[in-house]
């Protein structure tokens, strides 16, 4: 007796609808597929990869230069590396800088060598992104340190920024987090602070 058509047809369509669900799967979030991010061990970022509290992504601070209108700042369910948002920041007025940090006191710290670490998505940034520490004492800010130079421009995919940065003595106070400066779009995701490796 001749073998029936139909089972090996229904093997092709199924295989060929599995091909057409992962490659679905590889478009969400970002042009590359990303393995699922589990929670880095350590980090003190809480909120880090702004799933909660939208529109004000508590307890991070979104900071702007002088007019807090001139940055916008949004939960991007549509791009991100991990979980189901990133947050979003784009320029609508000029201003020199919009930073989103959290601040930690020095006394809760477990070590005062620490990493601070981001993901971040780029379209048409005009000026650079990187990541920057504040440092305060005393009631005001008594040094900084940040990655400015090695700052990302232009477009580009999800890119990992990392810092490694020593709390100076007398200070009582820490601000860190990503700064961007000019037009364009960012996205930040999945943001670390760990002690930082021996």
């Amino acid at each position: 007796m001749p073998d029936s058509p139909s089972l090996p047809l229904r093997v092709v369509l199924a295989a060929a609808l599995l091909a057409l669900l992962a490659a679905c799967a590889e478009r969400r979030g970002g042009s590359t597929a990303q393995a699922p991010v589990a929670p880095v061990a350590g980090n003190l970022m809480a909120n880090a990869s702004f799933e909660e509290d939208h529109p004000r992504f508590s307890p991070w601070t979104l900071n702007v230069h002088a007019d807090p209108d001139a940055f916008s700042f949004e939960p991007d369910p549509q791009v991100f590396r991990s979980g189901g948002h990133s947050l979003r920041v784009r320029m609508v007025s000029e201003e020199p800088f919009a930073s989103a940090v959290q601040y930690f006191d020095v006394g809760i710290l477990p070590a005062r060598r620490l990493t601070v670490r981001a993901w971040v998505r780029g379209e048409a940034l005009e000026r650079p992104v990187y990541m920057h520490t504040a440092f305060f004492a005393f009631g005001g800010q008594s040094g900084l340190v940040d990655t400015r130079e090695q700052g990302l421009t232009g477009t580009f995919d999800w890119t990992r920024l990392e810092m490694t940065f020593e709390i100076p003595a007398h200070t009582d106070r820490i601000e860190t987090g990503v700064t961007t400066t000019g037009a364009g779009t960012l996205w930040i995701d999945d943001v670390e602070l760990v002690p930082a490796a021996p």
